[in-house]
């Protein structure tokens, strides 16, 4: 959207969008942060003008196959799930791959990884805003490294922009907006 919108408080067709699809959208799954990022370093920069990237997650980077974890790491256990038929409240390391669930690893938090690809977006000159989606609280350290890295830290904690709804969703995107516009 045009920056009028964002210094008018107003919301844009684009933003409005957006908002009516994530409103409608099916959270179920991994968040392959890194590997998102860095794919789109190139495409990103070969832009014309200045871009910059809206991270929204409800949770914490993973799905990298090469990633090996502990319990202190592996989102199941963070977050007191069950994941392949395994509770992960009882000490058990729920993202050792085994017999039964041979892709676990997958759950591991990738926290150096996002890192650094949301550094390599800032070497690239692409500043990356990070939004925490319910859900997110129990990464607030890594969320607020992201927005350290992505050179959009907010003064105080969080660093960076955690809403608990739609409505502060809204209000965060228009922040971000007004911010860069």
């Amino acid at each position: 959207d045009p920056p009028t919108y964002a210094r008018a408080g107003e919301i844009g067709p684009r933003l409005k969008d957006l908002l009516g699809r994530l409103s409608i959208a099916d959270v179920d799954g991994g968040t392959p942060a890194a590997a998102t990022l860095f794919q789109a370093v190139d495409t990103l920069t070969a832009l014309p003008g200045q871009t910059f990237v809206i991270l929204i997650t409800d949770g914490a980077p993973n799905c990298n196959e090469d990633l090996l974890c502990n319990a202190n790491q592996c989102i199941p256990n963070i977050e007191g799930l069950t994941a392949g038929g395994l509770d992960c409240r009882t000490g058990v390391n729920c993202c050792e791959p085994s017999k039964q669930n041979p892709y676990a690893n997958l759950s591991c938090v990738d926290q150096d990884a996002s890192l650094r690809a949301v550094q390599a977006l800032a070497d690239a000159g692409i500043k990356t805003f990070v939004v925490g989606m319910p859900g997110s609280e129990p990464y607030e350290n890594l969320l607020d490294a992201m927005a350290d890295a992505g050179g959009t830290a907010r003064a105080g904690k969080p660093k960076y922009y955690s809403v608990a709804d739609t409505a502060a969703l809204q209000e965060s995107l228009i922040a971000i907006a007004a911010s860069v516009a």
